[in-house]
């Protein structure tokens, strides 16, 4: 009879694991900013990426992104209502060492840019 509990149990929190995904779909909008160095100068062809959904704004970490999803792809989006697939983190923005300094915060990871 114990064995059979345990059985159930690990059964049941094995498919809750299975099935908690993060990834949710969002509405919102894409959009380009200039980065800048410490003392205010422009990056030449530096830009990030920001998500701007339900009021907030999320920095869009690509090197995090999946299934193919590249700056190419918000780039022909940007400023446009859109909905995608994704999840919101914290985390290290620049890298992901964290020996490395980085700025710091929620960002937003594209796993898919869907239909609308």
């Amino acid at each position: 009879m114990r064995l059979l509990l345990a059985l159930s149990i690990i059964f049941m929190l094995g498919s809750v694991q299975m099935n908690d995904s993060k990834e949710k779909n969002y509405k919102g909008k894409f959009e380009k900013k200039q980065t800048y160095k410490k003392n205010g100068q422009p990056i030449e062809g530096g830009a990030d990426y920001f998500f701007y959904t339900k009021g907030n704004s999320y920095f869009v970490k690509l090197s995090d992104t999946q299934n193919g999803v590249l700056a190419s792809s918000l780039d022909a989006v940007l400023g446009e209502k859109v909905k995608v697939r994704g999840f919101i983190s914290e985390g290290l923005w620049d890298t992901d060492d964290p020996n490395v300094q980085s700025r710091i915060g929620e960002y937003f990871v594209v796993t898919e840019l869907l239909d609308f």
